[in-house]
Formats: structure tokens, C-alpha cells, sequence
């Protein structure tokens, strides 16, 4: 359970109602709060029961590096800056009770009661773990108000008192005072202008859709007759290959009717003329 202390002192990064992470440094959420101890805090209570719980843990066999729950504040944060920090956590299944001046409870709605920068009181458990020493966020109570460490604001501190409106006045110009209260006269509603009706717009006549001749069909196309291929002269005949050579045939020679008186001339090969093979324009070979 751990050496159980309480401490007085300012609350600083205080997440008393919603557990918080910090997924940058790998820490998972929690509950905590981090008391700013006043200047010229006695130390020596808290210091005695971190070394009881050393002792109890690790005997004399102290290990290097161990995290303690303290450190000193920063010197470039006013708040911190001279004073010793004490931080306390808790788990999210344990979240720590939080008390009003008189010990009545804040509830979660009422957690504006209590915030970052006010006077509190912490109670928790110091305990050792593997990697050091810890103390366990158990109850806080609130003390007394302060000047918010957290940026946030009450209306009073964003906008002055009730009714009153600050004005800053521009470079060279004398300030203005304001009025306290003053009401200011309601502007008067504008009557509304009547809007000149429309005409309305005429439908449109359809449009009837012209009717489309009918398309003539197509008179059949009367059959071609075949054409009888005519015969090719010196054609070869049927059953010799193509391209076989084919004997010419010499044209016949008309008899000559012999004349009284004149010889009779004999028809040569030598004086008839050559006939022309029509396939190839060439006269044939006697």
C-alpha cells in the first residue's frame, strides 16, 4: 500500500476528473497533479519515507538511476522557478477524491472549482516499482483560490465587472471612461418591404411531334443469269496437264483454181503466212 503522506502546497498540471496522456513520451493516461511546495518547505518528512520505501524494496543493493517523484522547478517559469515539485498519479480505474474547503465532494460538473494554480492539499501513498519511486494521487481539497496557471479565465478577469465595457483608446486619442451600466436604447426592427408579385409565366405549348413517311421497300433484285463462257481458242484439251506444250495446228490452205496459160503455183509453208497463236500473240513454229 505504501508510506502514506499529505502535503500543502499550489496545484500545478492538475487532471483531477479526466486521465490524461502524453502519447509523445509514452506515457498512458492517468490521473495526476503536480504540487508547486512553498519556499522553505520541510523536505524532510517526504525524504525519510522515499528512503523507507528504497529500503524496503532493494535492501542496501541500490540501483543506479532510479525515478524519483521530485524535482525542482523550472528557473524560466516564474511559478516554479525556487520551488520543489511533487508529483502525484493514478491509475484511471482509481480516480482521486476532490474536495471542497468544507470536505463536500466536486463533482465532475463542478470541477471549475478547483483548478491549476489554486491552494490545495494532496494526500497519497509513497511506493517503490521497478523503476523507481512513486506516490499514488489519492484525494485533493481545495484550499483556497489563486491566479490560474492553466490559461483560463473567469468572466470577471476576461471582461471586467457586470455592465462595464473597457475601451482602448487609439494612439494619440484621450482615454474614455466608461459608463457603468448604461443601457443602451434597442435598435428599432426595420419594417419589412412588401415584394411586388410576379407574373407568372406562361406555360409553354407542346410541341406535336411530326409524323415520319413511311419508308418504301426495297423491290428484290432479279437473279443474274449465268453467262456461258465461251471457248478459247486452241484451248488444250481435256486431260492434258496445264502448262503441257500443244502441237499448232496450221491452218488449211485454199486450193488455187488453176488458169489457162499460167502455172499452176504450189501452196508452201514458205509463202503462206504464219498463223498467230492467240494465247500468246506469237505466230506459231512450222
Amino acid at each position: 500500500m505504501g508510506i502514506p503522506i499529505t502535503v500543502m502546497g499550489r496545484a500545478s498540471y492538475l487532471n483531477a476528473f479526466i486521465p490524461k496522456g502524453n502519447e509523445v513520451r509514452g506515457y498512458p493516461p492517468r490521473f495526476s497533479v503536480t504540487v508547486i511546495l512553498p519556499v522553505g518547505f520541510d523536505f524532510a518528512p517526504v525524504q525519510t519515507a522515499i528512503n523507507a520505501a528504497i529500503a524496503e524494496k532493494w535492501g542496501v543493493n541500490i540501483p543506479v538511476g532510479l525515478n524519483m517523484p521530485w524535482s525542482m522547478g523550472r528557473v524560466d517559469n516564474p511559478a516554479e522557478a525556487g520551488h520543489i515539485l511533487l508529483k502525484f498519479y493514478a491509475k484511471p480505474d482509481y480516480p482521486p477524491k476532490v474536495f471542497d474547503q468544507a470536505n463536500n465532494q466536486i463533482l465532475v460538473s463542478e470541477k471549475h472549482k478547483i483548478y491549476s494554480g489554486c491552494d490545495v492539499s494532496v494526500a497519497g501513498n509513497i511506493f517503490a516499482y521497478d523503476g523507481g519511486i512513486s506516490i499514488g494521487f489519492n484525494a485533493i481539497r481545495l484550499e483556497r483560490d489563486g491566479e490560474h496557471l492553466d490559461n483560463t479565465f473567469s468572466a470577471e478577469e476576461s471582461f471586467g465587472a457586470a455592465g462595464v465595457v473597457p475601451v482602448t483608446p487609439m494612439p494619440g486619442e484621450a482615454p474614455v471612461t466608461p459608463v457603468a451600466g448604461a443601457p443602451v436604447a434597442p435598435v428599432a426592427p426595420v419594417a419589412p418591404v412588401a415584394g411586388a408579385p410576379v407574373a407568372p409565366v406562361a406555360p409553354v405549348a407542346p410541341v406535336a411531334a411530326v409524323p415520319v413517311a413511311p419508308v418504301a421497300p426495297v423491290a428484290p433484285v432479279a437473279p443474274v443469269a449465268p453467262v456461258a463462257a465461251a471457248p478459247v481458242p486452241n484451248a488444250p484439251p481435256v486431260g492434258v496437264a496445264p502448262g503441257a506444250p500443244v502441237a499448232p495446228v496450221a491452218p488449211p490452205v485454199a486450193p488455187v483454181t488453176p488458169v489457162a496459160g499460167v502455172a499452176p503455183v504450189v501452196a508452201s509453208p514458205s509463202n503462206v503466212p504464219p498463223a498467230i497463236d492467240p494465247m500468246t500473240g506469237n505466230p506459231y513454229l512450222v
